[in-house]
């Protein structure tokens, strides 16, 4: 059997190992009720449930600022992470931290956020590997599409009476 704060160090192992694996231990010690009650009802609040595998697409919108820092504080790796990432409420200096210590993935959610000072973007852009800089890209195309399906709709709302 394992002791308390054997998740800690499980899902410490989990993060350095491949994706697939960190995942499938994330959601395990979630659902299993090995994080600490207070630390399962923020994931919770934030949206991990069982089988949320895409963090970005599965945020919180109203989660306080103050709930978006406990979640970075925790350092359980990029699910959380991307949760942050992605939040439109995420503050800089919170996006400066994971941009020094996350994966990949949420250094390129970093990366194209718009609360991201402009000099972090263009360090993270510079610094990523050829497969990540792709994936920002593709990023920034969909954050560009989005705004403009929602400027679109905010102009066709505006015209019709």
């Amino acid at each position: 059997m394992r002791g308390p704060m054997d998740w800690r160090a499980e899902i410490d192992e989990a993060i350095r190992g491949d994706s697939h694996m960190y995942l499938s231990t994330f959601f395990r010690l979630l659902s299993d009720g090995h994080f600490p009650e207070e630390t399962a009802a923020l994931l919770r609040r934030a949206g991990a449930g069982e089988h949320h595998y895409q963090p970005y697409a599965n945020m919180r919108p109203t989660l306080s600022v103050e709930d978006l820092r406990q979640l970075a504080a925790l350092d359980l790796g990029p699910f959380p992470n991307g949760i942050v990432a992605s939040h439109p409420d995420a503050p800089p200096d919170v996006l400066a931290e994971l941009a020094d210590v996350a994966d990949e993935e949420t250094r390129a959610l970093v990366a194209v956020h718009p609360n991201t000072e402009e000099a972090l973007r263009r360090r993270l852009r510079e610094e990523a590997s050829p497969e990540m800089r792709a994936r920002i890209e593709r990023l920034m195309r969909k954050q560009a599409l989005r705004a403009d399906t929602l400027t679109d709709r905010a102009d066709g709302e505006s015209h019709s009476v």
